[in-house]
């Protein structure tokens, strides 16, 4: 999605627009398990247009101060008129959800932060840099954060055994049911952490593809997980080796690596990367 103006709109055809570009930009979790605290550095976004609340995606906690989720779920906040932003990682937030619309919202849990959009992000480009980064002014204290994988460790893993039967876990906040009858889809939310598993699709220089596929248990990331976390391993793992990505096909979805160079080069001006 190149980078593009928004007029300011009244409340209803802000939320209409939302609702569109949601189902159209994000992925949440269908078959998942609902997570408690097993991944307590995953969160859900929070933000707010003419006064109403909204929730386009999650994300991860990678440094007390530093928060990494998708950049098209950024620019989409932007886009619509967001300018605060908020994070929770409650493993359930209390709220009245209607997709991504959300009122009633319990704001305890709520930590302000500062979006830092990613500019070299291209959803049309083999790599689409679709990371950007929230940022906290005050730490976020006792959740340890995620583990950022070391340069090209999917590669290395693929040279090694082809990841053939690597498993990966997805974490999220999205859709996590779809009920399918009487005239068409009804997708359920209610801003709850949940996790699935995944095995590979394929995998490309910018992009890792995870497999749908149900009759082997695995999980498919829906409207508002894009940006959560993709675990390398169990649900034990807490190395983020890519988060949710921008679309998906059916039989798999894409979610973006953070072990590319240009992954590194963007994370690396808020976060200390491992080699």
């Amino acid at each position: 999605m190149k980078q593009r103006s928004c007029q300011h709109v009244g409340t209803a055809a802000t939320v209409a627009v939302l609702l569109l570009l949601a189902t159209t930009l994000t992925h949440a979790i269908i078959n998942g398990t609902l997570d408690g605290n097993l991944h307590p550095n995953v969160g859900v976004v929070i933000s707010e247009v003419d006064g109403q609340k909204f929730s386009p995606c999650s994300g991860n906690l990678i440094a007390p101060t530093v928060f990494v989720g998708a950049a098209h779920c950024l620019e989409f906040i932007k886009l619509v008129g967001g300018t605060q932003v908020w994070v929770s990682f409650a493993s359930h937030v209390d709220a009245d959800v209607n997709f991504i619309e959300v009122s009633n919202l319990d704001t305890s849990t709520l930590i302000p932060g500062t979006l830092h959009p990613n500019p070299a992000f291209d959803a049309h480009a083999p790599d689409p840099n679709d990371v950007a980064v929230i940022t906290f002014e005050t730490p976020v204290v006792g959740i340890t954060p995620a583990v950022l994988p070391t340069p090209g460790l999917l590669d290395e893993l693929g040279q090694q055994n082809g990841l053939k039967d690597q498993l990966f876990t997805v974490v999220g906040y999205g859709v996590n049911q779809r009920i399918e009858g009487g005239g068409g889809k009804t997708y359920l939310r209610d801003l709850s952490r949940r996790f699935a598993t995944s095995g590979l699709n394929s995998l490309t220089p910018a992009l890792l593809r995870l497999s749908t596929n149900s009759t082997q248990g695995f999980g498919e990331p829906h409207a508002a997980d894009s940006g959560g976390g993709i675990f390398l391993g169990g649900v034990e793992s807490n190395t983020l080796v890519a988060i949710v990505g921008l679309r998906g096909s059916p039989g798999y979805y894409q979610a973006y690596r953070l072990d590319t160079a240009s992954a590194r080069a963007f994370l690396a001006s808020f976060v200390t990367l491992p080699n």
